[in-house]
């Protein structure tokens, strides 16, 4: 199985966590997901754990990568895996 590969870009709040989320459980996707953070200007970490726990409530498989050390060590803390 492969992996959908998407960029986030800009500022990712809050309303873009939660738009992103929208959109993602529209789709359905069925391989895993790639979030790819390294072209956001910022990253809040609340959105990151607004889309990280919203995805796997949602039982869509992710990976996280491009964030912030501190970023990468709460969703490691959170039982979320980083990198692909």
């Amino acid at each position: 199985m492969g992996h959908q590969v998407i960029s986030i870009e800009d500022v990712f709040d809050t309303p873009a966590a939660s738009a992103l989320l929208k959109r993602l459980k529209e789709m359905a996707p069925a391989e895993t997901i790639v979030l790819d953070f390294s072209r956001a200007r910022d990253v809040y970490d609340f959105a990151v754990a607004i889309i990280a726990h919203g995805l796997a409530s949602e039982g869509i498989s992710a990976h996280y990568r491009g964030l912030m050390h501190h970023q990468e060590r709460m969703l490691h803390y959170l039982g979320f895996e980083i990198g692909t």
